[in-house]
């Protein structure tokens, strides 16, 4: 009788610690659980910062390709404005010389009329 109650108690015990080692058991995996979820939502948050700074990157590269555009333009558009000034300079030239040379026509056509005109008299 005595065996049989030491075995039925140390079953009890047995029993009792095995409850007590499940919920431990249970209580370790919820934990686990939990860091997992944690740990993912950790993840996520680094996931959608490493997009959000990619993209922030990706503008910034976007914004000094369009600055870089701008830059040639203006430089374009200041050797086309040099090229225009010196045209204009070279235009000027021109016209000034062709004035000069109608006057000078002027004046010799002047002096050939005056010029026959004292023959004629």
């Amino acid at each position: 009788g005595k065996l049989l109650k030491t075995v039925v108690g140390s079953v009890t015990e047995c029993s009792d610690c095995r409850k007590n080692s499940q919920r431990k058991q249970e209580a370790h995996i919820m934990l686990m659980q939990k860091q997992i979820e944690e740990f993912s939502l950790e993840t996520e948050r680094q996931k959608k910062s490493l997009e959000h700074l990619k993209k922030t990157e990706l503008q910034k590269a976007k914004e000094m390709k369009e600055l870089e555009i701008e830059r040639a333009r203006l430089e374009d558009k200041k050797l086309e404005n040099a090229q225009t000034t010196e045209l204009g300079k070279a235009l000027i030239v021109s016209v000034v010389e062709i004035e000069k040379a109608r006057m000078s026509k002027d004046l010799e056509e002047k002096k050939l009329e005056e010029e026959k005109n004292r023959v004629e008299k």
